[in-house]
């Protein structure tokens, strides 16, 4: 399964047209409770007929638009491979399919823009993160959020010191038992690192490990976190290249360990990482307040977007504010619902900022500061006159 990257957001973002359909529904990874999920699809798509009908579209381009979101409905192992939420984007020509570790609520969302808002928490500091399971004899890796985890195959990877050794010093003869007579597959024994030669291996086995990784880690900044006995832990430090390791490991043989009991020992630690972020933006946001370096009224936040001022936006999770936003006259105008004409204006916020490379936290409405429907620290101070009195 494909992870969805920043390069994904941003080819969203960058989608401005006349209509813009955006699907979110809640998905099932097996059982009987897959049957739901086709339901729940249709009825959305008649959502989105009724919505584009109401845009003044006739009915064979609302047919043609939804087409390839009602051929899901018949493809029966599509269903079978779900994870916890499915995000679907159409226009005239184009169409995106995302199967994503989120349990979204359902939504129709049609504008000018995709509604790219539930997103945010798989790459903005409270989404995913990165667990690479490693010991001498076995190399996993897994993708996780708060309430799920799966496992990554990546070509590159190396299964286990030996298969990373076997081409780099054929003359060396490792010592080992085998656990598995019929398998001949190495099973190393030991609390540590006895020689020279074996940190050696180990580190070379480590580098090996880190290099199959970048294809997936190249443009991430979710947090990886590292679980192995606690000598592997400094040797893979030596030997990582990514940035966003975590400096706390779980130190356990992971061996033995699910998919479940690894992330239930992870992600305490991730927990601590996305909490402090939260909480370092928090902090300067109150800080910068007597500096005129903070806004809260909608109206600031869009101007402020719009002109790439913004480091920091808080926006909340679940809320739309319907209306038009006007550049040039630096102006809002609210409406009480969504049209074909009009965007989610805490949506645009966010696709600002994101395009002028501010951060953003999409978080529950009671956490945004100073409880309003937005909020921002910015780079440089205002001058009063630009901000609503």
């Amino acid at each position: 399964m494909a992870i969805f990257s920043k390069a994904d957001l941003k080819e969203l973002m960058e989608v401005r047209e006349d209509i813009c359909i955006s699907i979110y529904l809640p998905t099932h990874r097996g059982g009987a409770e897959t049957r739901q999920d086709p339901i729940r699809l249709k009825n959305l798509t008649t959502q989105a007929a009724s919505e584009l009908s109401n845009a003044g579209l006739e009915t064979d381009t609302i047919e043609r638009i939804l087409a390839p979101a009602k051929a899901l409905l018949e493809r029966n192992q599509f269903w079978q491979h779900q994870d916890s939420g499915l995000a679907l984007f159409l226009t005239d020509e184009q169409f995106y399919t995302y199967r994503l570790p989120l349990d979204f609520d359902e939504m129709v969302v049609v504008a000018r823009r995709f509604h790219i808002k539930p997103l945010l928490p798989l790459l903005m500091n409270n989404g995913q993160y990165y667990i690479l399971a490693v010991s001498q004899n076995q190399t996993r890796l897994f993708q996780a959020t708060q309430h799920s985890i799966h496992s990554l195959e990546l070509d590159e990877l190396p299964s286990s010191l030996a298969e990373a050794l076997r081409y780099d010093d054929p003359e060396k003869q490792l010592q080992y038992h085998s656990g598995n007579p019929g398998d001949g597959s190495p099973v190393y024994h030991g609390q540590g690192v006895g020689t020279t030669d074996d940190k050696t291996d180990i580190l070379r086995f480590l580098r090996t490990v880190d290099e199959g990784l970048q294809p997936l880690l190249h443009n991430s900044q979710a947090p990886l976190v590292f679980v192995g006995v606690d000598y592997l832990f400094p040797i893979y430090q030596e030997a990582n290249s990514y940035n966003f390791l975590l400096e706390d490991a779980v130190a356990t043989n992971p061996d033995n360990l699910s998919a479940q009991e690894i992330h239930q020992q992870t992600w305490p630690v991730v927990e601590t990482y996305f909490a402090k972020a939260q909480r370092d933006a928090e902090a300067k946001y109150q800080n910068r307040i007597e500096t005129n370096q903070t806004i809260s009224e909608l109206r600031d936040v869009l101007v402020a977007a719009h002109d790439g001022q913004i480091e920091t936006l808080f926006v909340p999770l679940g809320e739309q504010i319907w209306g038009r936003f006007d550049a040039e006259q630096r102006q809002i105008t609210r409406e009480s619902a969504s049209t074909a004409d009009n965007d989610d204006l805490l949506n645009l916020a966010a696709i600002y900022t994101l395009f002028c490379d501010g951060q953003v936290f999409a978080i529950a409405p009671e956490q945004v500061p100073d409880q309003g429907s937005a909020a921002a620290s910015l780079r440089f101070p205002l001058p009063r006159e630009m901000t609503t009195a």
